[in-house]
């Protein structure tokens, strides 16, 4: 979903703008951060409602959120990894490099706030306007950390 939703939107800036390049660092700043933190986050709902018993901390969110967000990061590296394969040795050693060794927890790490926010509601049981609130800081904190 959140490729394709990056990928609609790059081709609707770069048209608009004229320019690929460009339309490239919006969407991975702008644009990916909360279309990928949202998919993320109906797959953390996802996971605590199958495992809604074992959820007694906020650290069983956070462990949630971390794992989905290491499942979204493997299968965006192994995209990543394909789309350079045949741009030569160099665009995917540096790409390795980058996705990688530099920046393989940004996704968990990212993650991890939206699940530690829903898991925070489960356990303590605030009304729907609170625990909605809270998922919503839950995520804007995801969407935070992750574009920067």
């Amino acid at each position: 979903s959140s490729l394709v939703v990056n990928s609609t939107l790059n081709l609707d800036i770069a048209r608009t703008l004229g320019d690929q390049d460009s339309a490239a660092v919006i969407v991975a700043v702008f644009v990916a951060p909360f279309a990928e933190e949202f998919f993320k986050g109906i797959g953390v709902i996802i996971f605590v409602l199958a495992r809604r018993n074992s959820i007694n901390l906020r650290l069983d969110g956070l462990i949630c959120g971390g794992i989905v967000g290491a499942g979204f990061a493997f299968i965006e590296n192994i995209q990543y990894f394909l789309k350079t394969s045949s741009s030569g040795a160099f665009m995917l050693t540096t790409t390795v490099f980058t996705r990688g060794i530099l920046s393989p927890f940004v996704h968990p790490m990212a993650t991890s706030f939206t699940g530690m926010a829903i898991a925070l509601v489960l356990i303590r049981r605030y009304g729907a306007l609170w625990s909605t609130i809270r998922v919503l800081l839950g995520y804007l904190t995801a969407v935070f950390f992750h574009g920067l």
